[in-house]
């Protein structure tokens, strides 16, 4: 039989008449071309696709032999859904075992943990912060207000007009605004 002939009913026929020599030769080819699919469609690795295109076909084997694929006219398109859920299921469990890469996952789009926080709604985090500022005490507040009336001015001139040296500015300035994330993001329960 030549391989223009083929349709999904002639391939259910052979299995089910377990027609080996014949069988053995369309199923490399069938094969072979579920892991082209794979290779051009998903980008697939070559061997991730040859094993995936192999798995496939066994499921689509067996559920031809064991009688639960009953559509017999479109064996083909249940080959190509077959590999590609096998393919996507592959990389899921890849993922799941692979460490986390922050590069890599950039690529594909995550959200990297320092932007999650930019993700949450920016009255949340406005809410959250003026609730950790009347918590401080009361010095530690006017300080920080008087800071933050102070962000675009340099720091040495914010400094001397705070009546501070500029080391003890940015002690200050760093204690404070390292107390408010931490209470910012315990609020956030990030």
């Amino acid at each position: 039989m030549s391989e223009a002939k083929l349709t999904s009913s002639l391939f259910a026929e052979l299995i089910r008449d377990n027609k080996t020599a014949e069988l053995n030769r369309v199923s490399e080819l069938l094969c072979e071309r579920m892991s082209l699919f794979l290779r051009s469609v998903y980008k697939a690795a070559p061997q991730l696709a040859d094993d995936c295109a192999q798995n496939a076909f066994e499921k689509v084997y067996s559920g031809i032999k064991s009688g639960e694929i009953k559509d017999l006219d479109n064996v083909f398109g249940y080959c190509i859904n077959s590999v590609k859920n096998e393919f996507l299921m592959a990389r899921r469990k890849d993922s799941w075992n692979k460490e986390f890469d922050a590069e890599e996952a950039e690529d594909e789009g995550y959200i990297q943990p320092p932007d999650i926080f930019d993700v949450l709604s920016s009255k949340e985090r406005e809410k959250a912060l003026k609730s950790c500022i009347a918590q401080l005490k009361d010095k530690r507040r006017d300080l920080f207000l008087r800071i933050l009336s102070l962000i675009n001015t340099p720091e040495k001139e914010a400094a001397a007009k705070l009546n501070m040296s500029h080391a003890q500015y940015r002690t200050q300035k760093s204690r404070i605004t390292s107390v408010l994330r931490d209470c910012v993001s315990q609020k956030l329960g990030s």
